[in-house]
């Protein structure tokens, strides 16, 4: 038994590590460049590595590290995930242990979590010279594994609430608290049962009477996409909004020009990131049926109703921030567009990219951000682009091989985890 659950951790492992290579470059990129925005950053630091490991500080930090752990698990958990109600219910394994190895794999993911741990860990008594609070280091392995049980789809809600529990018994850094963590996560593990399917079972067409084709293909994408796929999106960019209102409240003596640059910044970022997660969602979710090639739609129908339902989404952000500089916000807004549309192309080649469709959008994101942030009059030449965006995804929309065996786009009858139920 020993020998297969190795096998089984080792192989969630090979999935975490892609996960975390894939994820964990952006989320910290974004984390350490809002950072590094502020005047006082390196005070910053030092208020930040006392507040993780040492006895003194505030939980702020430790709560934001507890919401960066959530986010890089519920990143990784789909695709952690993928084979779990399919194929590898024929493997010799129990429900327990493959949960279990997804809960190693997660813990894994939160790469980037882990390395500030250690970081701060060495630079408290070696940089700072402050004493180690053992409570909060002990803490941290606790808060990982909670934040990896936490998004992982069981069947029993009860396993999920004993981990979210656990998870906020871990940030103060005491140990009796600490105790208490293990002792809840370790029931949680008791009561959780084996995975189930986070994906929606039924992605059925509802046709109404009057009703557009590109209506009812946004209907089908909106069916397909699991609601735990669409909240755990939310999270990275809700992180970047919140930065930002912190950058921008937290320094009254910020100048107007780098407050606004801040949010046209941190607008860009949660956009594209916010469009990324969405279209790798949809691209798991949502597989290039070959019946879909029978449906009333044409191709450019279907792209045009993925970049008005991407566009729909994403302006939750411009609105978000309207409070905070309604100017800058405005421009934002006007990126939504292009982006979209940017999206709706890039998962139509997503599924056989290593990065799926994040790596496309993040280049969109580097080009469109740095121009609008300089200059902020460039956001005009930006929506120019729009239209040639859309020819580029309605060429691949046109190229796509529905049938083509791949990783996550398998035929309709293909792989049992799209057909067996849960």
């Amino acid at each position: 038994m020993q020998s297969r659950q190795s096998s089984l951790i080792r192989f969630q492992l090979g999935a975490g590590a892609r996960v975390g290579l894939r994820v964990n470059g952006l989320v910290g990129a974004i984390v350490v460049f809002l950072s590094g925005l502020r005047d006082d950053a390196l005070a910053q630091l030092r208020v930040t590595t006392f507040e993780l490991v040492a006895p003194r500080g505030s939980w702020d930090t430790r709560l934001e590290l507890a919401g960066i752990c959530v986010a890089l698990a519920a990143i990784a958990m789909p695709r952690v995930t993928l084979g779990t109600a399919g194929w590898m219910r024929s493997l010799p394994a129990s429900r327990a242990e493959s949960r279990r190895a997804a809960v190693v794999a997660l813990i894994e993911a939160q790469f980037f979590s882990i390395v500030v741990c250690v970081l701060a860990i060495l630079a408290a008594p070696l940089v700072y010279h402050a004493p180690l609070d053992p409570a909060k280091v002990v803490a941290f392995p606790v808060m990982m594994a909670a934040a990896a049980a936490f998004v992982l789809p069981v069947e029993r809600r009860a396993g999920q609430v004993l981990a979210l529990v656990a998870l906020g018994l871990t940030i103060p850094g005491q140990l009796a608290l600490d105790a208490a963590a293990i002792i809840v996560l370790s029931i949680g593990d008791r009561v959780s049962g084996g995975l189930v399917r986070f994906r929606n079972r039924k992605p059925a067409v509802h046709w109404r009477i009057g009703s557009s084709p590109v209506n009812q293909w946004m209907r089908v994408t909106v069916r397909a996409l699991p609601a735990a796929t669409v909240l755990g999106a939310l999270i990275v960019p809700g992180m970047l909004v919140v930065l930002a209102y912190l950058i921008v409240l937290r320094n009254p003596d910020l100048d107007v020009a780098t407050a606004r640059r801040t949010v046209r910044v941190a607008g860009t970022l949660a956009i594209a990131m916010l469009a990324a997660m969405l279209a790798s969602g949809v691209v798991r979710a949502r597989p290039a049926w070959p019946w879909v090639r029978s449906l009333p739609w044409s191709s450019r129908q279907r792209v045009l109703g993925d970049a008005m339902l991407l566009g729909c989404a994403l302006g939750a952000i411009p609105i978000a921030f309207a409070a905070l500089d309604w100017r800058s916000a405005s421009i934002v807004a006007l990126m939504i567009p292009p982006i979209a549309t940017g999206a709706a192309g890039a998962m139509r080649v997503a599924a056989h990219r290593q990065m799926s469709a994040g790596g496309e959008m993040m280049a969109y994101a580097v080009l469109f951000g740095a121009a609008v942030a300089i200059w902020p009059w460039t956001v005009g030449l930006v929506l120019c682009t729009t239209p040639a965006l859309f020819a580029l995804s309605l060429k691949r929309e046109r190229r796509a091989i529905v049938s083509r065996w791949e990783e996550l786009h398998h035929e309709a009858a293909g792989d049992p985890a799209w057909t067996v139920a849960s």
